[in-house]
């Protein structure tokens, strides 16, 4: 074993270029597999961290003694127990487990039937008060069946994911060795020759490897989380910690997560990987006699073609490029393949996270001039339950409070209900969606497709019929009745009268901790109909299937709410921002107003912009993790095409020195070296085209499939994915062309008999 460790050392010495470039290999490889395991821990701990923070506890009790509360914690599966006490004397207890439970409903059942518990068991839920099992928390500690099945998953879909990157750079480490074996195969046949056992070269190559994995494993791993925390670092910049958590909250759940034994898992991976190469190149070199590894002639072209698209081009140096790449078409394939995939990548993921983007932003409210996101707020209005002459709508007076603030730039006002319609000769029965709009929602629903003005509508005291065929109702139609029933207030006498009577159709409400009765009373109400519009976007608007009524909202306010059952009506406002910059106080005053709108700041469904920035936030930090995981693997790309390219000019040392000498000059061999670079980044450039132009087709086709008619217009752009790819292959050309004139420039410092006469 010593004399294979000998030769293994004295190798990795002796070719301290081709050594470094593997040990570069070996850690980009360890450190893009640390990555993936970070980022999968972290998220992991994030999201524990989370469960935790919002219901510290794996079950809580309420409202037991201090006496039970300690009797729990003296249990051999539980971990901790802290108590507070309740108003009644009693405590509620916070229970911590520290050992699986196979279930826990039913572990709670039998200690509450063992200790007499005089309480419900309930699943977590914030606005409960009993026996509350935290499932989540359970499941984020592995403590329970679906914790564990759920921790299985979630380490088969990383597996998943570490194979795939694996197999991949797999590609990388194996040319490395490769590449060495190559170099050294009459060495190996002399070896063999001399009495050298085929296990013996193989031991050498695995020396080697483990040499090299020595420097470049912990390197990796060093690199990783540098590159993970770094990453996080920047995915914290895009204000996602802020779109999910209060300022008070952040700190207690945004951190940085490490596990050691992921990290010895991608360090395993890693030394796995070196050890197979070097096994499976040191198989190959084996299996060949000793004497036909010392006479063989390495790289040589078996079949020349007569026409070569280089020498077309670019003459005899296009020929002499080509040739050489023919030499070792595993070496060529292989690099050309990692570049291929590195370009494809980041071309096709951009293109869909951009779309992704862009079908965010389209499905938020935009301004089409400025293409800027307008922030907004979704509410419905109070107004104070039944409407009548002692209690007249309020809206009026709170949007007039809302503009006054100076914060909104327009608010739209809607009261919506469904309706039957008659028209006047009885001749037709249609359901319509009759809204009370304010100039605001008038021009926000009409647009450009308004018949005539707002003010015109008012003076005009009809509706506007909008979304309708011309064979849904009569173009002469000059009323339109509307079959309704309205609320009129009554007694609280009254409503006991007749709360009884089947027939009867009253109810009550409670507002502002005051009940009011009301009853309902068929109501036939005519209005005439005033205009007409056909809508080019109704799809987006409203249902097609339906027609609209619009009717100016000093109608509502004029009377028509105290006609209207306003409890099946559907009244909401939504209020635009002037820009970003006033958001929070907006947003603040709202919350202050809060009784006075039906306004809640923690829903997402209240608040779009929340939901936007929630959304861009999310978004921005996938760009920012992919973005770092093409880096990875781009750079692999590299230290592979610069590794394969500075080896093969090297080892053309005595070739590129004999040429010169029958009259090739130093301007033609940088040349045919920029031609053989250009082969690499050209044949890459071209697959990636078409491979992420497949990739694209084929989903354009897929929405097709499912009939994504209005998405797949807005899909892609062809050219932007092209455009990157091509100048990423620019920057791979620039990157081959100094890994060439590097060692050319470093061998023509020696006179041209020194390389000639050169034995490495």
């Amino acid at each position: 074993m010593r004399f294979e460790r000998t030769l293994g050392m004295r190798y990795v010495r002796a070719q301290k270029r081709h050594s470094v470039l593997t040990v570069c290999s070996i850690m980009i490889a360890v450190a893009l597999i640390t990555m993936i395991c970070t980022v999968y821990t972290t998220y992991q701990g994030i999201t524990r961290a989370a469960i935790y923070n919002e219901a510290p506890y794996h079950m809580l009790f309420e409202h037991i003694t201090a006496e039970q509360a300690a009797e729990i914690g003296r249990l051999d599966e539980v971990e901790s127990v802290e108590t507070e006490p309740n108003e009644n004397g009693t405590v509620k207890a916070m229970v911590l487990f520290c050992q699986y439970l196979d279930n826990e409903y039913i572990w709670a059942y039998n200690l509450q039937q063992k200790m007499d518990l005089d309480c419900l068991i309930k699943p977590y839920d914030p606005q409960t008060f009993d026996l509350i099992v935290n499932t989540k928390l359970l499941e984020a500690d592995n403590l329970c069946l679906h914790g564990r099945a759920k921790l299985v998953q979630n380490l088969a879909i990383l597996l998943v994911c570490l194979l795939f990157f694996v197999m991949a750079l797999r590609m990388v480490i194996d040319t490395a060795f490769e590449i060495s074996s190559k170099e050294r195969e009459k060495q190996f046949g002399i070896l063999q020759s001399l009495g050298a056992e085929p296990r013996q070269i193989v031991r050498i190559l695995s020396t080697e490897g483990l040499i090299l994995s020595v420097f470049g494993i912990p390197l990796g791993l060093l690199l990783g989380v540098l590159l993970s925390y770094l990453t996080y670092r920047l995915v914290l910049t895009t204000g996602i910690a802020q779109a999910f958590y209060s300022a008070g909250d952040i700190d207690k759940v945004i951190s940085f997560h490490i596990n050691p034994l992921l990290l010895g898992l991608s360090a395993a991976v890693g030394l796995v990987w070196v050890f197979f190469s070097a096994y499976g190149t040191g198989m190959r070199i084996i299996k060949k006699p000793p004497l036909e590894a010392i006479t063989a002639r390495a790289e040589t072209v078996d079949k020349v073609s007569r026409f070569n698209p280089l020498a077309a081009f670019f003459g005899w140096k296009g020929k002499l490029a080509s040739r050489n790449a023919k030499r070792n078409p595993k070496r060529f394939f292989v690099t050309v393949v990692s570049l291929t995939v590195s370009l494809t990548m980041f071309a096709a993921l951009s293109s869909y996270m951009g779309i992704f983007k862009q079908s965010l932003l389209q499905s938020m409210q935009m301004d089409e001039t400025t293409e800027e996101i307008i922030p907004y707020f979704t509410f419905a209005l109070n107004d104070g339950g039944v409407l009548n002459e002692d209690n007249p709508p309020r809206f009026p007076e709170l949007i007039k409070q809302m503009r006054d603030t100076g914060y909104f730039s327009r608010i739209e006002n809607s009261n919506n209900q469904f309706v039957t319609i008659t028209c006047a000769d009885q001749s037709q029965h249609e359901n319509v969606h009759l809204t009370y709009v304010n100039e605001d929602s008038y021009h926000s629903l009409l647009g450009d497709q308004q018949p005539f003005s707002y003010e015109e509508l008012v003076k005009r005291g009809g509706g506007l019929l909008v979304n309708i065929s011309e064979d849904e109702i009569p173009a002469d139609a000059k009323t339109i009745c509307f079959e309704e029933e309205y609320l009129s207030q009554i007694s609280e006498a009254e409503y006991e009268s007749k709360e009884s009577d089947k027939e009867s159709k009253i109810g009550f409400l409670t507002h502002n901790g005051e009940t009011l009765y009301y009853e309902r009373t068929p109501q036939d109400y005519e209005f005439p109909v005033c205009g007409r519009c056909m809508l080019d976007n109704s799809e987006d608007e409203l249902n097609s299937e339906v027609s609209m009524i619009v009717m100016p909202e000093e109608r509502w306010i004029g009377g028509d709410c105290y006609l209207f059952s306003n409890l099946q009506r559907d009244s909401y406002i939504a209020a635009f921002l002037k820009d970003e910059t006033v958001y929070e106080p907006a947003l603040q005053w709202l919350k202050a107003h809060s009784t006075d709108y039906l306004f809640d700041s923690e829903n997402d469904a209240e608040n779009p912009y929340r939901v936007y920035i929630k959304m861009q936030s999310t978004v921005s930090a996938i760009n920012i993790g992919f973005t770092a995981m093409m880096i990875m693997i781009g750079l692999i790309a590299i230290v592979n095409m610069v590794n394969i390219i500075s080896t093969g000019i090297l080892n053309r040392k005595r070739e590129l020195a004999a040429m010169q000498c029958v009259g090739m000059t130093r301007g033609q061999m940088y040349g045919m070296t920029v031609i053989e670079c250009l082969q690499f980044t050209l044949w890459a450039a071209v697959a990636a085209s078409v491979l992420t132009l497949l990739l694209l087709f084929l989903t354009t086709h897929l929405l097709n499939i499912v009939d994504l008619s209005e998405m797949k217009s807005k899909l892609f752009s062809w050219t932007e994915p092209l455009i990157k790819i091509w100048g990423g292959g620019i920057i791979a050309f620039l990157f081959a062309i100094l890994a060439s004139f590097l060692p050319l420039h470093q061998m023509q410092k020696e006179p041209l008999v020194e390389q000639i006469r050169n034995v490495e």
